[in-house]
Order: C-alpha cells, then structure tokens, then sequence
C-alpha cells in the first residue's frame, strides 16, 4: 500500500481544546503540530521540521495566537511547512534568542510589546508593519543573486550571457534611509554631491516638469545637511574639558567636513591630505614633522598648513600685563604658531624628496599657515581688542577661533536657506 502523502489529524478532541498532530507515514513522523481551545479565542502552534519532525528552532518552543482571526497572519507558515515564521520573519529568531534560552513567542493585537523570562510576547499590528520591511529586503537580495549569476556567467561565456541590467526600484533609498536611522551628520560630502548630482541630473532631462520639486528637494537636502553639521559642531563646543581626545575629536570632526576650511581661504582650495608628513626626521628616524591638515590652491597646487588646537586652549594669558587691556599672548597659541611655522619650514626645506616620493602634485610657496584655537566667547572688551592687536600683528599666520567658524557655518546656513540679506 502506498503511504498518504503527509498531513494533518485531529488527535484528541477534548472538551475544552482540540489537539492536532503532524502525520508522515512514509517517514514515520508524527508529532504534536497545534492545540486549538474551544472556550478561548486561542491557538497554540508547536513548530517542526517538516523532514524529520523535530523542533523547528532551537530556543522558540511554541507560538500562541490570542484573540486573532481564524486564518493565520502573514509571516506566518501553515502545518505543510511546519508552522512558525516563514523565511520573510525567521531572521528575528536567533537575535531573540540571545535574549532567552528557551522562550515561547505570543501574539495578539491587544499585546503590548515586551520580553519577560521564557516569554517574548507581540502586538500582531506592529508585528505586521514589519512584515513589508523583511520582505522588500529579501525581493531585492534575490534579485541582486539572479543578477550576480548572470553577471558571472557572462564572464565565464561571454558569448553566450549578456551582463544583468540592474534597474533602481522607487522607494529602496528612502526604506534604507529610515531602516538604518541615518542622520544628515553621517552623510560624507561624497554622499551629499552624490544625492544633489542625482537632483542635477534631473534638472537637465526633466526640467519642463520637475524643476520646482528639484529645486526644492536640493534646498531641502543642503539645508539638511548644513543644520546637522551646525549642530555636531555646536556639540562639540559645549565639552569643557581640554583633552587630548577632544582635539583628536576635533581633528575627526574637520576631517569629516573637510569643506569648512575652504571657507576660510580667500582664494579657491581643496583637501589635500590630514596627519601629513612634512619631514624633519632625524638621522636616527626620530622627530618627524606631522601637520593636522594641508589644503591646496585648486589653480596654483600651492599648499597650505593647518593646526588645529581645542576651543577651551588659551590664547591670551588670562591676566593682564600692563593695565586692563594689554596682555600676552598664550603659551599654546605661541606654541602652536612656532609648530605650524616650523612645519613649513621642514616642508619648504624636503620639498623636493617629499613630492618626488609622494607622486602628488603639490608646490610650496611662502605656504601660508592656519591656525584654529579657542574661543572668544565670554571675553571682555578689553581682551578681545588685545587678541586682535596680536593676530593682525602676525604676518605669516592666520589665526581663527572656533567660535568665528561657527559664525562662517551659521552664514553659510542663511545663504542656503535663503534668510541672507
């Protein structure tokens, strides 16, 4: 006699519940599969291997359903393939599972989200908001594969297989923006010229019936942009305390927005390179010569060398040297200006070995020196006229607190935004 094909029976009918069992003759399966109560509007599903009839999971020991429909939610397998989430939610399980040992899952729309011992239970509402964000991930990962293949095929016949035609779906951009919580202030600026070309090239070839909305959509996109750049910055100025970490902090921060200091240059520059080598070793390989940021003259390759100190370091000795309104200069700030100084004097100096090694077009011209200090926020009157007096007073570097360059930033913002007179 021939073996039915695998099914589902009623093994126990009782008053208050019906139990069901997973029956495969041919693999002499049988195993408890579900419980449906009688009293109750409630289901108690056991999850296994079709195959074999074991557990489905190793920690998951059963899925209640409490107060739903008949007809089982999306995501969620019938007794021919062994009951639990299907592939589209599986992928919750094992994070899960991290959680607890041995839990049981439990789903109801009057369920508030929450993991107690041995229990994990879900609002099946949001459970099922979820649902599209799994399933839109696993559309396009096929797709990416059955791509792949031909791709791969293509290299291996060419004759035989074209190269896949990979098509962009609508939405897939906004999906990964908001399933990974990005913010403005992750974006690189390769990042945001890439968004704003895709407005650009939307602009040349359908400027009759979307220029408005790209337009808007750029303004939206900078002005985005420019307020978390804003706001990491000011975030940055309310630590007080004067670390190595924050100015390695700093150092990250101008590194990411490398753009900023191409505002503070009267001509066009561009970055060049951070924690450059501008020489100075030693014969024993020792006391080498390294500049925070070296920026270039876009038309002339001209270089130019940037320090970069903390917005709590001194610039002026706090007490006055001669009345209320003269005081000297800061042992960091006339440190750092002898540091940027000498940077470029080492570079000037090995020029000729540091670019032939180095490959890269650059020229030293009377290099010109930046330095970034401290803060004139909260100072008299009196200090800030001596601090003027000392920085129009050095010729060869120029000297900008971080306080100014939020002033440029917050410029740059109204310019954006339009706001600027």
């Amino acid at each position: 006699m021939i073996p039915k094909k695998p099914y589902e029976k009623i093994a126990k009918d009782l008053k208050t519940k019906t139990v069901y069992h997973f029956v495969d003759e041919r693999n002499r399966i049988n195993v408890k599969s579900r419980e449906m109560y009688k009293n109750k509007k409630m289901a108690i599903y056991y999850p296994f291997a079709t195959r074999n009839g074991q557990p489905k999971y190793e920690n998951v020991s059963r899925f209640i359903l409490v107060d739903m429909p008949e007809k089982l939610p999306r995501g969620f397998a019938a007794w021919s393939r062994g009951y639990g989430f299907t592939k589209t939610l599986s992928r919750i399980i094992k994070p899960l599972g991290s959680k607890n040992e041995k839990f049981e899952i439990v789903i109801g729309p009057k369920l508030r989200n929450r993991i107690v011992e041995g229990r994990v239970e879900v609002n099946a509402k949001a459970l099922d908001d979820e649902f599209p964000k799994f399933s839109s991930l696993l559309e396009s990962h096929n797709e990416e594969l059955n791509a792949q293949a031909l791709n791969s095929l293509n290299i291996l016949f060419p004759g035989e297989f074209k190269p896949a035609k990979q098509n962009y779906k609508a939405d897939n951009l906004a999906r990964f923006i908001r399933r990974n919580g990005i913010r403005a202030s992750d974006l690189s600026q390769k990042d945001v010229s890439a968004i704003l070309a895709l407005t650009k090239d939307t602009e040349q070839n359908d400027l009759l019936s979307n220029e408005s909305s790209v337009l808007q959509a750029r303004e939206r996109i900078e002005k985005f942009y420019i307020e978390a750049v804003i706001e990491e910055y000011e975030n940055l100025l309310e630590q007080k305390s004067d670390t190595a970490s924050l100015e390695e902090r700093w150092q990250q921060f101008f590194k990411k927005y490398n753009w900023i200091f191409s505002q503070l240059f009267s001509s066009a520059v561009l970055f060049f390179e951070d924690k450059a080598y501008v020489g100075g070793k030693s014969i024993e390989n020792k006391d080498g010569k390294v500049a925070d940021f070296v920026y270039k003259n876009s038309l002339t390759d001209n270089v130019a060398i940037i320090e970069i100190k903390t917005h709590n370091t001194s610039i002026l000795k706090k007490q006055a040297y001669r009345g209320k309104d003269v005081f000297a200069i800061g042992k960091e700030l006339s440190g750092a200006i002898n540091q940027v100084l000498d940077q470029r004097d080492n570079l000037q100096k090995e020029y000729t070995n540091l670019s032939n090694k180095s490959g890269k077009d650059f020229e030293t011209y009377n290099s010109k020196c930046l330095v970034v200090i401290g803060s004139l926020k909260g100072k008299s009157k009196e200090f800030k006229k001596a601090f003027e007096l000392q920085r129009s007073n050095s010729k060869d570097v120029e000297i900008v607190t971080f306080d100014e360059i939020l002033l440029k930033l917050k410029g740059l913002r109204k310019i954006i935004t339009g706001k600027s007179k």
